[in-house]
């Protein structure tokens, strides 16, 4: 009978403890247009480096998030970077990418960086280049 209780136990907390982390909240930075960033892609049509100030002001509202929920946010990053101990980084060019107008040209222009730890949570978000 205790067995039987503790398994019972057991099973409703991992099942109330699955809930709490597939129902993470969505990201919402009020004044950020989060769509107009995802539709330019790489940078080249300048319209990241516009908006690039509002979300830089409200960069701490971006940890916490697993990495699925960062790209539903702010679309799939323009490069990914594997670190050590497991950790990746995402990479959003801020400014247009050399890409956009030579297709051979590999230099990464000013970018945001948003660093996941091993347990897929940002955990530092940070800018780069020029």
């Amino acid at each position: 009978m205790y067995i039987e209780n503790n398994i019972k136990y057991l099973f409703a907390l991992s099942l109330l403890m699955a809930c709490f982390i597939s129902c993470q909240q969505n990201i919402k930075i009020v004044g950020f247009e989060h769509e107009k960033w995802k539709n330019d892609k790489q940078a080249c049509l300048s319209v990241r480096k516009a908006i690039f100030p509002e979300l830089m002001k409200n960069k701490d509202l971006l940890k916490g998030y697993d990495e699925k929920a960062i790209a539903a946010y702010l679309g799939k990053p323009d490069e990914t970077e594997l670190y050590s101990r497991n950790q990746k980084f995402f990479i959003y060019y801020i400014e247009p990418a050399k890409q956009c107008t030579d297709p051979n040209n590999s230099e990464r222009p000013k970018s945001l960086f948003i660093r996941f730890s091993a347990l897929n949570v940002s955990n530092e978000i940070f800018v780069k280049g020029e």
